[in-house]
């Protein structure tokens, strides 16, 4: 039995990664109804990738809307969001409990050791307390 998710929540951080999770988003959704929410919460605390420490909001939402025309462009329907936020994981539950998400699909950048210690996992954080399933991914590039 296949499970259909109708609003599935993709949060992205520009790193390669991330086309990994909006691939796996599109295979999910497409020739359904449904709509994928790709969602960038800009943290300055510790940014996960040099660009993310210097696009600007407008910025993001561009690349965005970029990145969702190369990968999704006509074969599925797409919002995107843009959020400041100081808690990564906290923004992308907030995000999938306001937009009634049935699923999230999101990267993992597959930290270890002292890098994982010092910056946590978000996708760890946001598998843990989800009131939705979570599905994470990982691409090549693992740390």
């Amino acid at each position: 039995m296949t499970t259909f998710f109708e609003n599935i929540l993709c949060p992205v951080d520009f790193d390669e990664n991330c086309i990994v999770a909006a691939k796996t988003v599109l295979d999910m959704l497409q020739g359904r109804d449904g709509r994928v929410y790709l969602l960038h919460a800009m943290t300055f605390k510790f940014p996960l990738t040099d660009e993310e420490a210097t696009i600007p909001l407008s910025d993001a939402k561009e690349k965005l809307e970029e990145l969702a025309r190369q990968y999704l462009g006509g074969k599925i329907r797409y919002e995107v969001l843009v959020e400041q936020s100081d808690d990564t994981a906290k923004s992308i539950l907030e995000a999938a409990r306001r937009l009634h998400a049935g699923c999230i699909v999101m990267a993992t950048h597959g930290r270890k050791g002292f890098d994982r210690f010092l910056l946590g996992s978000v996708a760890e954080s946001v598998e843990r307390e989800a009131a939705c399933p979570v599905l994470i991914v990982c691409g090549r590039n693992r740390k």
